[in-house]
């Protein structure tokens, strides 16, 4: 299929800040055939390399990037039947919108995923960022992670434990070396909805929620506070919920 490798593109209209100069050069890449050959021309061009998604967790500078941007938008959507009865496997491409995704395991009737509804961002930066909200995290419910390893020349898989999850922090995250392609989550199929953050509990009280109703409420909790990036909404226009809660050893 080949790469187009375009020259001085200004990088603003790809994130949501809408800030950032231009990148020295720029590729949009939706395979994994794309996304090798845009490495091995970074490499053989001492061009560095800058992985971008949607660009909803950056904020790049008006001096730009001097070196290739990759933008990844490798998309596709797959489940499977979990070894478990009660489980499902999603296989999903990183350059598929995060909130498609919840959307659709939603309506499957899967749970996991359904207070991370509305987090602006692709699947692959959300894994990077081990994004959170609302009592539930992407490293609950991620099983393994497929990535091209720009040093070996090569794919390679590492399950939940090799990500090194922590607090918003992965082992992708800062080293564009590991360029996710993919990750499977493992979701609960007709189990009992379990609540934990303050405010959805105020909000249902004694009832027992439904998948969608647990989305919509999460959508109206974020949308009440711009964190929904929203046309009509000029507050919204920032990168997401960035900042990070301090951690307290002692109290």
């Amino acid at each position: 299929m080949g790469i187009d490798i375009v020259s001085n593109i200004l990088l603003a209209p790809y994130t949501t800040l809408k800030i950032g100069g231009l990148a020295k050069y720029f590729t949009v890449v939706k395979t994994e055939e794309q996304l090798v050959e845009s490495c091995s021309w970074a490499k053989k061009e001492l061009q560095r390399i800058f992985v971008l998604g949607s660009g909803s967790n950056v904020l790049i500078s008006d001096e730009g990037f001097n070196g290739l941007v990759i933008l990844v938008d490798i998309k596709g959507r797959t489940y499977k039947p979990g070894e478990n009865r009660d489980e499902g496997i999603a296989d999903v491409k990183a350059g598929e919108v995060w909130d498609k995704f919840v959307l659709e395991s939603v309506n499957k009737g899967c749970t996991g995923a359904e207070c991370l509804g509305g987090i602006p961002g692709k699947v692959g930066g959300s894994v990077v960022q081990n994004i959170g909200a609302y009592g539930q995290e992407i490293c609950e419910i991620v099983e393994k992670v497929r990535f091209y390893d720009v040093d070996k020349k090569d794919f390679d898989e590492y399950s939940n434990n090799d990500c090194q999850f922590s607090y918003r922090q992965s082992v992708f995250k800062g080293d564009f070396n590991k360029i996710i392609v993919s990750a499977q989550f493992k979701l609960k199929k007709d189990t009992e909805l379990v609540i934990k953050y303050k405010e959805l509990m105020e909000k249902f009280g004694n009832t027992k929620p439904t998948l969608p109703q647990v989305r919509e409420v999460v959508l109206e909790l974020r949308k009440s506070k711009s964190m929904l990036v929203d046309a009509s909404d000029p507050n919204s226009t920032s990168a997401g919920s960035f900042f990070k809660n301090p951690i307290i050893n002692k109290v």
